[in-house]
C-alpha cells in the first residue's frame, strides 16, 4: 500500500468517525404517535347533519414522511321497498406527516333515514418512516374511551400501523 492509498484510507476513517459522532443518537429514529382517543362533534348527533371525528394524538410521531389515514363508517338505512340495507363509506387522506402532524380528522354526513342505533367508524393510520424505526408496540390496547378504542399494531423499521374503532350513539 503506497502513501496515497494510506492517506485515502485514513481520511475515509476520519470522515466516517466525524459523521458518526456529529449526530445525536435520537435524531435519526422514527416512531408512530401515541394516542389519547377519539372525540366527535356535535354532541348530541343530529340526523341529517355532519359529524366531525378526531383521532387525538397524545404525542406526535417523529421522522414520518407519509401518513395515510383511512376512515370507514358503517350504518343501516331502510330502502324504499322496506328492506334494511348496510351502507359503508370510506375516506382516505394522505399527508406529509412531518409537515402536518395534526390530529387525523374526518367528516361524515349522517343521513336522516338511518335505522341503526349507532354510527360505527373504524380508523387506520399507516405511518411510513423516513429513518430507521423502532418497534412501538405489540398491538395491545393503547387507549380505551367510552365510545371507542385505539390500538397500535406492531411496527417494523420501515412503517407502523394504528387501528381504532368508534361507536357514536344515534338519537
Amino acid at each position: 500500500m503506497n502513501k496515497t492509498q494510506k492517506f485515502i484510507s485514513l481520511l475515509f476513517a476520519v470522515l466516517t468517525m466525524a459523521a458518526v459522532f456529529s449526530c445525536k443518537e435520537d435524531d435519526k429514529i422514527s416512531y408512530m404517535p401515541t394516542w389519547k382517543g377519539f372525540d366527535y362533534s356535535p354532541r348530541p348527533v343530529v340526523l341529517g347533519d355532519s359529524v366531525t371525528i378526531v383521532a387525538q394524538q397524545g404525542e406526535i410521531g417523529n421522522l414520518i414522511y407519509k401518513a395515510v389515514y383511512t376512515w370507514t363508517a358503517v350504518y343501516h338505512i331502510q330502502k324504499t321497498d322496506g328492506a334494511d340495507s348496510t351502507v359503508t363509506l370510506k375516506k382516505t387522506n394522505t399527508v406529509v406527516y412531518d409537515n402536518d402532524p395534526s390530529d387525523p380528522t374526518v367528516k361524515f354526513l349522517i343521513p336522516r333515514d338511518v335505522t341503526s342505533r349507532n354510527f360505527s367508524v373504524s380508523f387506520k393510520g399507516e405511518y411510513h418512516y423516513s429513518a430507521s424505526g423502532v418497534q412501538a408496540d405489540d398491538g395491545s390496547l393503547a387507549t380505551q374511551t367510552g365510545y371507542g378504542s385505539l390500538h397500535r399494531s406492531q411496527s417494523s423499521t420501515l412503517y407502523g400501523i394504528s387501528n381504532g374503532t368508534l361507536t357514536i350513539p344515534l338519537p
